[in-house]
This record gives C-alpha cells, sequence and structure tokens, in this order.
C-alpha cells in the first residue's frame, strides 16, 4: 500500500480558514444540537472504487484532508490489488478515528455505506465506531447545499457542477467511469507506465478533495437566503419614488455575483442583487388608500353614509338610524400613503422574538385591503434625517427605524428563499 501525505496549498488552507467554513460548522453544530465543532476536529474524505457495489468492488483509493493542530495535509491512501484493501480500510480507520467530525459529499449515499460493506467483508469489526453517524458527527455537503438548487434554480447539483458555481475549475478532467477505466490499466501495466497513471488517480481524488473546499465558499449564499446581513440597512428611495433600495453588507462574500427577480405574496415583484460582499433589495411600494382594523370592534359604532367609525361614548350624539354596531369587518381606521409588505413568520418558537418585533412601531399598526385580506403591510414614512426618529422610538423597535430597516431585509430575505 501506497501512504502519501502533503501539506495544503496556501489557496486550500485559506478556504479552511476561511468564515464560510466555521458559519457552516455553526450552523451543523445548531441544527444537530452538538458542542460546537472546529475546523480542526473535522476530517473531509473521498473514496475511488472499482464499482457501485460493495459485494462486487473494492476501494482502491481513499483521500483524506485533515489537520494536526499546525497544519493541514492531505493523506492519501493507495493499493494495487484487491488483497490489500484490509490494510487500506484500517490506515483509514485509524486516521479518521482521532476526529470528531467526517465531512463528505454525497458520502450519505454512497461513501459511508461502501466503506461499511467493505469493512464488514475484511472483517474490521470496530468500523462501526467511524462509519457509524450515529456514533460520530457526519456532515454532507451534498445534503446541506441541496437547498441550493431551488433557491439559486441550479441546473444540476454534482460536486464538479457546483464547484463551478463556486468560481473553481478543476485541472482534473476524468469522469468516474474513466477513473475505474484508468485504474484497472495501472493495475495491468508494466512497471514503466505505472506511475503516469498512478499520478492521475491520484490527481483526481486530491481535485475531489479540493472542491469539496472550494464549495464550503457556497456557504454565503445560504447565509444571504437565511437573512444573516453583516451590517444596518441603508434605505434608498428611486427617483420617482415607487420603490425602496434596501443597500446591506453581506456576512460572507459571494463567489459570484447574484440577481434574481422574486415575487412577493401579495403579488409585487422584488429584485435581489448581490455581489461579493454587498446586496441590494428593491421592494415596490403600495401607493394609495389601506385600512387599519380594531380588534376591539365592540367599543366602536359604524357610520355607513360617512363609511367611518365613532367610540361608543361620543356614538350617542348620532341619530340611531345613522349608526350601527360597529362589526370585526367594518371597524376600520382608512390612511393614504405608502406602505410596505410584513414579512409572514412561520409559527416556530425561535420566530417569537422577531414575531414580538413584528408587532411594535414602525411595524403597527397593521393595514390591509380588506378585512379577508392575508396580505399585511405597514405605512413607510421614515426619512434619512436624525429628526425622524426621535420621539417615538421608546415605544418601538430598539434602535428605531435604523435597526427596524435591518430586522426588515433580514426577514424578508427569509420569506422569499424560504
Amino acid at each position: 500500500m501506497l501512504h502519501t501525505v502533503h501539506a495544503l496549498d496556501a489557496e486550500e488552507t485559506r478556504l479552511l480558514e476561511e468564515e464560510s467554513f466555521r458559519s457552516l460548522l455553526g450552523t451543523v453544530s445548531s441544527e444537530k444540537g452538538i458542542e460546537a465543532v472546529n475546523p480542526e476536529d473535522c476530517l473531509f474524505f473521498d473514496i475511488e472504487t472499482t464499482g457501485l457495489s460493495s459485494d462486487t468492488s473494492f476501494v482502491f483509493l481513499i483521500g483524506c484532508i485533515c489537520s494536526d493542530g499546525t497544519c493541514w495535509y492531505l493523506h492519501q491512501f493507495f493499493i494495487r490489488l484487491v488483497h490489500e484493501e484490509k490494510e487500506l480500510l484500517s490506515s483509514f480507520l485509524e486516521l479518521a478515528g482521532t476526529y470528531r467530525v467526517l465531512v463528505h459529499f454525497n458520502g450519505t449515499t454512497f461513501d459511508l455505506p461502501f466503506l461499511r460493506g467493505r469493512a464488514a467483508a475484511n472483517h474490521l469489526e470496530d468500523s462501526d465506531t467511524v462509519l457509524s453517524e450515529d456514533e460520530r458527527c457526519s456532515i454532507d455537503l451534498y445534503q446541506h447545499f441541496r437547498p441550493l438548487r431551488r433557491k439559486l434554480q441550479l441546473a444540476h447539483m454534482n460536486q464538479s457542477f457546483l464547484e463551478q458555481q463556486a468560481d473553481w475549475m478543476r485541472e482534473d478532467t476524468l469522469s468516474g467511469r474513466e477513473v475505474v477505466t484508468r485504474f484497472w490499466a495501472y493495475a495491468a501495466a508494466a512497471p514503466d507506465k505505472q506511475p503516469e497513471l498512478q499520478a492521475l488517480l491520484l490527481k483526481h481524488n486530491h481535485d475531489d478533495l479540493a472542491g469539496m473546499l472550494h464549495v464550503l465558499k457556497l456557504e454565503a449564499y445560504l447565509a444571504l437566503f437565511s437573512g444573516r446581513i453583516a451590517s444596518n440597512v441603508i434605505a434608498e428611495e428611486s427617483g420617482n419614488q415607487t420603490v425602496l433600495n434596501l443597500r446591506f453588507q453581506l456576512q460572507l462574500p459571494l463567489p459570484k455575483p447574484i440577481g434574481q427577480s422574486v415575487l412577493l405574496s401579495d403579488g409585487a415583484q422584488c429584485f435581489l442583487h448581490a455581489d461579493a460582499a454587498l446586496g441590494t433589495l428593491q421592494i415596490p411600494f403600495y401607493t394609495g388608500t389601506l385600512r387599519y382594523f380594531i380588534s376591539d370592534y365592540k367599543n366602536y359604532y359604524y357610520l355607513p353614509f360617512e363609511n367611518q367609525i365613532v367610540h361608543k361614548s361620543v356614538a350617542s350624539y348620532v341619530a340611531k338610524e345613522y349608526r350601527e354596531k360597529a362589526r370585526p369587518d367594518n371597524c376600520f381606521v382608512e390612511k393614504e400613503g405608502r406602505f410596505l409588505p410584513l414579512p409572514k413568520l412561520r409559527q416556530r418558537p425561535e420566530n417569537e422574538r422577531d414575531r414580538s418585533l413584528l408587532s411594535q412601531p414602525p411595524f403597527a399598526p397593521v393595514f390591509r385591503e380588506s378585512y379577508e385580506s392575508k396580505e399585511h403591510y405597514f405605512e413607510y414614512n421614515f426619512t434619512n434625517n436624525s429628526e425622524n426618529h426621535s420621539k417615538n422610538d421608546s415605544e418601538s423597535v430598539p434602535g428605531g427605524w435604523p435597526e427596524a430597516l435591518t430586522l426588515y431585509t433580514r426577514l424578508l430575505l427569509r420569506q422569499i428563499f424560504r
């Protein structure tokens, strides 16, 4: 068996030290309810096999990327004949067993089941403690980034395609089928021909692992679509005052710019553009007259001829034939102005704080077109001068309009890319 160890180059090491990877680990730790995971806790791995079934095929190459605490290394375990497989698997299991987290691409479906099958065939009984997803944290990058297929409207989800979305082109050009063909050619080749074929196989495995590191950059899109933005939002109105531009700084830099048009739930079309570090969300205003419905309708009377309500304390001054007890659907106050759609939050415990903030000014009171309308709006009357948010801030979202716009942008991003 051949076992090679090489230090990663500067670019590959940088990818493991960037915030994208730490952000991904933080998300996974939270979702799985486990202790915080550091990059040094992780071992990336990829396997090369002679076929798709562990019953009829074997593993001939395993590549790993891991840290010894001071430096990141690429380990590659390579064999020529099937009778060497037990040594290969034992060496990999010994290395992997020293790390808390295994990182792979589609390993849940292929790599891990295949390794478990081959470990059983080679009577490696302790493999379950390393390869069992119940015993060890496992991060499948394919599963983790799968939501991007719909959110970015991706044509494919295979690793090479995602590498291109991460703005990286691999040097290796072999397909999975060609890798198997090259391995059998290597196994049958004369000694003087083997080094060239071996180099091709090791290069393919290296690029599979390097590709995973570049795919980590796609975490920036998931951060954006979940509303994780880095700074206060700047609000700018279009020249004709029909569109609000919400400009913000991204938490993580995007590998490639994006521009997407998205329909809001009220049928209005908003537009998101984001480049490496900055994003803009364009929201059309609803301009016109909307209604604020008062929940305490039993204390009001409705005046049909005036299409307005009065409190019961003064209703006695209105003749009975000109007034009637208010109902939920006619106890409203009309307001003319410019409005923005309110984000919709799912009924989840983690949304309770945001739901509470949306019930405060400037998001309250809530306006609707009619009592039956499911679309809710709030009045937009913010200006960038400091005089605009002095009196009511004590009764509103902490920080007034600037903080409210940041919250609004974050929640709207979460809603439209849910």
